[in-house]
C-alpha cells in the first residue's frame, strides 16, 4: 500500500498533468511529463526491489570471475543529443523492462550501459547533471538489478571536453571530478554489483596517434582523469568506498603501447582493467567477411596471450568491454568468430562484453521495437562458449557425400554446379546439432543436411553448433566449393592469350590484355537478387578494370589495384564487386580496361549470391507498400527518388528537409508505409528475407505490411474489426468483402478489436 507521502505526489502530478493537457492540447508534451513522472516512481520502486544491496567480501578477480558474458546496451544513453529524448534519437526505442529481461533470459548476467552526459551537464562552476536524465539512468539500470545482473555505468562520448592536454587539463578535472561526484552521490546505496567505469575511450580524437597508444602527454592525462575521476567515487563515501571500478587503457587500446603505460590508479587494490578488442579490426569492423583460418586462430591467441602476459599474470582482472563483429552476411564465420573470441576471455579470465548497437545489419542481436532476437543463436553462441567446455576433435567428426557417394571424413569439398551434397556430424558422446547456412540466418536441426541442385546461393561455409550443450560446445565448420569460371574457359573472346599458372591449383591463367581486349562465359542464376563478383587477378603493371556487362547493359567494374601485385605471377583476389542479376542463363562479358600495354593476367572469377532483391510498383500519388526485405541503412533520395514524403505510424522523411530531421531512417520488413510519389516507377531494394508472417497487432488501428514472399489469406488473421487499403476492404461476415490476401510488397491499415 502506497504510504499517505507519496499518494499525495501521485494526486499532485496528474492535477499538474490534466492541467498542462487543457492548457497546451499538446500530446507530446504530456508524454514527455508523464515520461519524467514514470521515471521518478519507476526509481522509487526499482530500488525498494533491488536485492544487490550489499557489498560483499571479494576481490576484483573473483567479481570478473561472477560476471558471466555481458551485453552492451549501444546506441541508446551514448547518444550525443541533449534532453530526456536523447535516449530514442539514434533509432532505438525506449529502454523497458522488458527488453533487460530479454537480455538476461537469454543468459548475460552483465550488462554494460554507455552513457553521454555531456549535453545533460549545466553551466560551471558547478555543472549540475540534469536530473530527468539522471533518473532515467537509474531507472534502467535497475531494470537489470531486478534480474541479479551486474551494471557496468560509464561516462561514454565525453571526447568533445575530455581532452589529454596539459593545457587543458586543470578544467578538465574540475568538471569530471564534480561529475563523478554527483552520479556516485546518486548511486552510492547500491552494492557491489553495480561497477563504475571512470572513462570510455579517452583519447586525444582525430590525431595522428588517436589509436595506436598516445603520445607521452595523452597518456599521462589520461592517467591522471582516471585518478581524478576514482578519488571523487571514493571520496563520496558509502559502498562508493570498497566498489570495484573499470579503468581503461589509452582509447581501451589493446596495443602494446598503451598496455606499457597502464598504470594502477592511485594503487587502489579494486580496480578492473578495461578494453576494447575488435579483433581482428578488417573482420570485425570492415569488410573481410571470412575467418577461421589457422593464422585466423593463430593471431587470435598471440593476441589473447598478449592481454594475459600484460594483466592476468600480475593478477589484474580485464574486463573486455566492447567487442562483436559487423554483420557482412556471413553469420556462419560471426558464428566461428564469436565462439572462438569468448573460449579465449573464459580461458584467461576475461569477462566480455558484447556491443549491440541495436541495428541488424551491424552489431544488432535482439530487435528492441518487437523483441525479437534477429541474431538470437549467435546469442547463445556466446552464452555457450562461456558455459560449456569447448568440443575437441575426439568429440565431434563431420562427413560429406557427393552425389550419393561415401561419406568422407574431411572438412572441405569443391563440387560442380547442380550436384547434391549430403552433410553429417558425429559426436561422442551422442548429440545434436544445429546448421546455419551461408548468406542467410536459416537454420536446420538435424544432423545431417542434404543440399539438391547446389547452386550460387548454396556456396560458402556451413557451420554445426551443438544443441546439447552439456557435451560440449563449439562452432564448427564444412566448406562446400563450387568449382569457379576458370578465365581460360571462354566462350568467345577478342586479343586473350592463355599461359601455364603458376597460382595455386596450376592450370591456365590468360594474359597479354590490353584495353578492350574481351571474353565472355554463360552463366547461370537460380534467383534474382545481388551478387559479389571477384577475380583473381596479377599486374606488373598499372592494373585497370574489367567491366561486366550483359548485352548492352554495363552492370559493373571490378578494381585491379597494381598495388596489391608486384609481378604477372603474384597473384590476389579482388575485393568483390556487386553486380544486379536476374534469374535465368546469360552470356556475361568481360571487357578489360586500362592503360596502353598489357593490364593483368587473370586465372578465374567467383560469383556468390549476396542479398535478395524486391521490385516495389509506385504510382503517382500515394501508395502503400511493404517489403519483405531486412534491409541495410538506406539513402532515401537514392533508393525513392521522387518520393516527396514516406511516413509510418510514428516516423516520418520528408525530400524537402535536412536529414538530420527525418526520423525515418531504415526500410524495416514487414512495416508499412505510405509514401506519395511524382511519378509512376518500379523501384528496387535489396536486403535478406525475413520469412515472418505478420507482426504483432496492437489494440485500435494499425499499418502494417508483411515480411512473406507469399501471400496471406486475410481470413487468417484474427481478432481484426476491419483491413482496408486503397485497393479495397476486408470485414470479416461482410460479403462484399474485396480484399481476400494480404499481398506482398502491399502495406495496409487494420483495426484490431478491443474487445478481443
Amino acid at each position: 500500500m502506497l504510504n499517505s507521502k507519496i499518494l499525495k505526489i501521485m494526486q499532485t502530478q496528474i492535477f499538474i498533468n490534466s492541467l498542462f493537457i487543457d492548457k497546451n492540447k499538446t500530446w507530446n508534451n504530456y508524454f514527455a511529463i508523464t515520461l519524467i513522472t514514470c521515471t521518478f516512481f519507476s526509481a522509487i520502486y526499482s530500488q525498494a526491489n533491488t536485492a544487490k544491496t550489499g557489498m560483499r567480501n571479494i576481490t576484483s578477480v573473483q567479481i570478473v570471475a561472477d560476471m558471466g558474458a555481458g551485453y552492451n546496451l549501444g546506441n541508446t544513453f551514448d547518444s550525443k543529443c541533449a534532453g530526456i529524448e536523447a535516449e530514442i534519437c539514434w533509432d532505438n526505442p525506449y529502454t523497458t523492462q522488458a527488453i533487460i529481461d530479454k537480455i538476461a533470459t537469454r543468459g548475460f548476467k552483465t550488462l554494460r550501459l554507455p552513457v553521454t552526459w555531456d549535453l545533460h551537464i549545466g553551466a560551471a562552476p558547478n555543472y549540475t547533471i540534469d536530473k530527468a536524465w539522471l533518473d532515467r539512468v537509474e531507472v534502467v539500470a535497475n531494470y537489470a538489478f531486478k534480474n541479479d545482473m551486474y551494471v557496468i555505468l560509464n561516462t561514454h562520448h565525453e571526447g568533445d571536453w575530455i581532452k589529454p592536454t596539459y593545457a587543458d587539463s586543470a578544467a578538465i578535472s574540475n568538471k569530471l571530478s564534480k561529475l563523478w561526484t554527483q552520479i556516485a552521490t546518486r548511486f552510492k546505496s547500491y552494492g557491489d554489483y553495480l561497477i563504475f567505469e571512470t572513462l570510455n575511450e579517452p583519447r586525444l580524437e582525430k590525431s595522428a596517434e588517436e589509436w595506436n597508444g598516445g603520445t607521452l602527454e595523452g597518456r599521462n592525462c589520461v592517467n591522471h582523469y582516471h585518478s581524478v575521476a576514482l578519488k571523487a567515487i571514493r571520496a563520496t563515501g558509502g559502498n562508493n568506498a570498497l566498489r570495484h571500478v573499470m579503468v581503461s587503457t589509452y582509447a581501451a587500446s589493446t596495443n602494446q603501447l598503451a598496455f606499457d603505460a597502464y598504470v594502477r590508479t592511485n594503487n587502489d587494490s579494486r580496480i578492473i582493467v578495461s578494453m576494447h578488442s575488435y579483433f581482428p579490426w578488417l573482420f570485425s569492423l570492415e569488410t573481410v567477411s571470412t575467418w577461421g583460418s589457422a593464422t585466423d586462430i593463430a593471431e587470435m591467441d598471440a593476441q589473447f596471450d598478449r592481454i594475459a602476459n600484460a594483466f592476468i599474470a600480475k593478477g589484474y582482472p580485464v574486463v573486455m568491454g566492447e567487442w562483436g563483429a559487423k554483420n557482412n552476411n556471413n553469420i556462419t564465420d560471426r558464428l566461428r568468430h564469436a565462439a572462438y573470441y569468448v573460449k579465449k576471455c573464459k580461458q584467461k579470465g576475461i569477462c566480455p562484453v558484447y556491443w549491440d548497437n541495436g541495428k541488424s545489419a551491424e552489431f544488432g542481436l535482439l530487435n528492441r521495437t518487437t523483441l525479437n532476437w534477429d541474431f538470437g543463436n549467435y546469442a547463445d553462441t556466446i552464452i555457450n562458449a562461456f558455459k560449456y567446455k569447448q568440443c575437441t576433435s575426439t568429440n565431434h567428426k563431420a562427413y560429406i557425400a557427393v552425389n550419393d557417394g561415401a561419406f568422407q571424413n574431411i572438412t572441405e569439398v569443391t563440387i560442380n554446379r547442380g550436384d547434391n551434397v549430403k552433410l553429417k556430424v558425429e559426436f561422442t558422446p551422442a548429440n545434436t546439432a544445429k546448421w546455419f547456412l551461408p548468406n542467410t540466418t536459416t537454420t536446420t536441426s538435424a544432423n545431417e543436411l542434404v543440399l539438391s541442385n547446389i547452386q550460387f546461393a548454396n556456396n560458402g561455409t556451413y557451420a554445426y553448433v551443438p544443441t546439447n550443450t552439456t557435451t560440449c560446445n563449439s562452432s564448427t565448420s564444412m566448406v562446400v566449393k563450387l568449382n569457379i569460371y576458370q578465365a581460360e574457359d571462354f566462350i568467345t573472346q577478342s586479343g586473350i592469350t592463355t599461359e601455364t599458372t603458376s597460382d595455386a591449383g596450376g592450370g591456365l591463367n590468360t594474359g597479354y590484355t590490353e584495353n578492350n581486349d574481351w571474353s565472355t562465359d554463360t552463366i547461370t542464376i537460380p534467383k534474382s537478387g545481388i551478387y559479389n563478383i571477384s577475380a583473381r587477378v596479377a599486374t606488373n603493371t598499372t592494373g585497370g578494370t574489367i567491366e561486366c556487362s550483359i548485352g548492352d547493359s554495363i552492370l559493373g567494374s571490378i578494381p585491379v589495384e597494381d598495388a596489391k601485385s608486384n609481378g604477372w605471377q603474384d597473384w590476389y583476389t579482388t575485393n568483390p564487386t556487386q553486380l544486379l542479376l536476374e534469374a535465368g542463363s546469360h552470356e556475361l562479358k568481360f571487357t578489360y580496361k586500362g592503360a596502353t600495354g598489357y593490364l593483368f593476367n587473370l586465372n578465374w572469377f567467383d560469383i556468390l549470391f549476396y542479398q535478395d532483391i524486391q521490385n516495389i510498383e509506385l504510382k503517382k500519388g500515394w501508395n502503400l507498400i511493404s517489403t519483405y526485405l531486412t534491409n541495410n541503412h538506406i539513402d532515401f533520395k537514392n533508393s525513392f527518388p521522387n518520393a516527396t514524403i514516406i511516413k509510418t505510424d510514428n516516423q516520418f522523411y520528408y525530400s524537402s528537409q535536412s536529414d538530420f530531421l527525418n526520423t525515418l531512417k531504415t526500410l524495416d520488413s514487414g512495416k508499412g508505409y505510405i509514401l506519395y510519389n511524382s511519378q509512376n516507377e518500379t523501384i528496387t531494394v535489396a536486403g535478406i528475407q525475413n520469412l515472418n508472417q505478420i507482426q504483432d497487432l496492437q489494440l485500435g488501428w494499425n499499418l502494417i505490411g508483411i515480411s512473406s514472399v507469399t501471400p496471406i489469406p486475410v481470413s487468417s488473421i484474427d481478432n481484426v474489426t476491419i483491413i482496408k487499403n486503397f485497393d479495397g476492404f476486408y470485414e470479416p461476415g461482410n460479403a462484399m468483402s474485396t480484399l481476400s490476401n494480404l499481398e506482398t510488397g502491399k502495406a495496409y491499415y487494420i483495426l484490431k478489436n478491443p474487445e478481443n
